[in-house]
């Protein structure tokens, strides 16, 4: 039985009004705000979230609540619970690897962190994507690809990206704030796409994160939005490294 649960993050106990991107100028180009906002979050030692989550697959929809943990660099902490505050599972991600364990699963299982074992509980295939960047809001840093006119949506200039082969990337940006509203991934020929939409973002610390992000894929997707968020609050690696240590694990992919 596929489960259909993940979490992540982004948003301020004390929410400040939406505010530009101060650190950055249009003429030094997207690329450099991209690795900007990627450096915010960097800069933080821990973050600390409460999020509401809603999973969407067809007309069919559930919803959970999480608290998250991250920890620079690579370190990821997801606890999720159902009506009623009951455990479901507990989603750690160390480097690149994935584990999780809780009644939801059945079971302990670790495996890749962008493998079948994250598609099967979340029904998203985010392509490789990171998978802490595709929660937070934040698009991967890449080269931009030039055109002698950039195409505009509304108010919003539409970018695309360097991308792995076989994929197009193209983010929506927000110039004048320094915000990217949106991304769309796709991989002509296969059928495969990805899109985000970012909005309302806060300031967390020293970064400005969305405080809610929805990833749609096909008829599916989940909403992501923080209710409190705590920044460097001493988070020990030990909340961590726990997950790796315990055996038993059956291995996916």
């Amino acid at each position: 039985m596929r489960v259909w649960v993940v979490c992540a993050l982004a948003a301020s106990t004390a929410c400040s009004p939406l505010a530009p991107r101060r650190q950055w100028e249009p003429s030094a180009g997207y690329e450099q705000l991209l690795t900007l906002a990627r450096r915010e979050v960097q800069s933080l030692d821990d973050l600390v979230a409460e999020a509401r989550l809603t999973v969407r697959n067809g007309e069919q929809e559930q919803s959970a609540t999480a608290v998250l943990q991250i920890k620079s660099p690579g370190m990821l902490r997801v606890e999720v619970r159902g009506p009623l505050y009951n455990h479901l599972l507990t989603a750690v991600v160390l480097a690149d690897t994935l584990y999780v364990d809780g009644p939801a699963v059945a079971g302990r299982w670790y495996g890749p962190a962008d493998g079948s074992l994250l598609k099967l509980l979340t029904g998203l295939d985010l392509g490789g994507y990171d998978l802490a960047l595709a929660l937070l809001g934040l698009v991967q840093p890449a080269p931009v690809l030039t055109t002698a006119a950039p195409e505009r949506d509304g108010d919003l200039e539409v970018v695309r990206l360097e991308a792995p082969a076989g994929q197009v990337r193209r983010v929506w940006i927000d110039a004048r704030r320094g915000l990217v509203r949106r991304e769309e991934l796709s991989a002509p020929g296969s059928g495969w796409s990805l899109t985000r939409r970012l909005s309302d973002y806060r300031q967390v610390g020293r970064a400005l994160l969305p405080r809610r992000v929805d990833i749609v894929q096909g008829t599916g997707g989940i909403r992501l939005e923080y209710l409190h968020c705590w920044a460097n609050r001493g988070v020990g690696k030990e909340v961590f490294l726990e997950a790796a240590r315990q055996g038993d694990r059956r291995l996916v992919d």
